[in-house]
């Protein structure tokens, strides 16, 4: 088990520990939206560097800090960049409550990394069908604007012959 700091983040170092990887879990503060966002960013590098050479790893996120006020768009997020990934959702652990905590977390990710595998393949075609999905929705309401462009277009031009005779 080994901590990299964010500001460790490189692709030498990665390479070095991806090696002996089974299971990258990314622990983030659930109170805070830079937290979320730099995780995400060093998950996308990550899982990139893994898949470039070809190590077969397991995700996972933690949410830390859930006792304290947490901002809806970060637990939504979270939730629907995993979906979207085909990753297990956050898991949210709390001191002050006596939840779950880190430890026991990746202790559990250890013993069974399968449950958190879902095949390249799987994460490809999700991929594939999202990207589709909102260029289908852009390119709809790139459709719509023209058309009622071109209405606006029409009666103007009606308008127009109508002052004029």
């Amino acid at each position: 088990m080994t901590e990299i700091p964010p500001d460790e983040v490189s692709t030498q170092l990665m390479n070095q520990f991806l090696e002996k990887c089974d299971v990258a879990i990314f622990v983030y503060d659930s109170s805070d939206e830079f937290s979320w966002m730099q995780v995400l960013d060093i998950y996308w590098k990550v899982s990139r560097l893994a898949e470039n050479n070809g190590f077969n790893l397991q995700y996972l996120f933690v949410a830390a800090k859930s006792d304290l006020e947490q901002k809806k768009f970060i637990q939504e997020d979270s939730s629907r960049v995993c979906n979207h990934m085909n990753l297990r959702p956050p898991m949210f652990v709390n001191h002050k409550l006596r939840g779950r905590t880190v430890f026991q977390i990746i202790l559990l990710a250890a013993q069974r990394p399968d449950r958190n595998i879902l095949s390249r393949k799987a994460k490809w075609i999700n991929f594939v069908l999202y990207s589709f999905s909102v260029g289908v929705t852009m390119l709809g309401g790139l459709a719509a604007i023209h058309l009622r462009k071109n209405k606006n277009m029409k009666e103007r031009r009606q308008n127009q012959k109508l002052s004029h005779t």
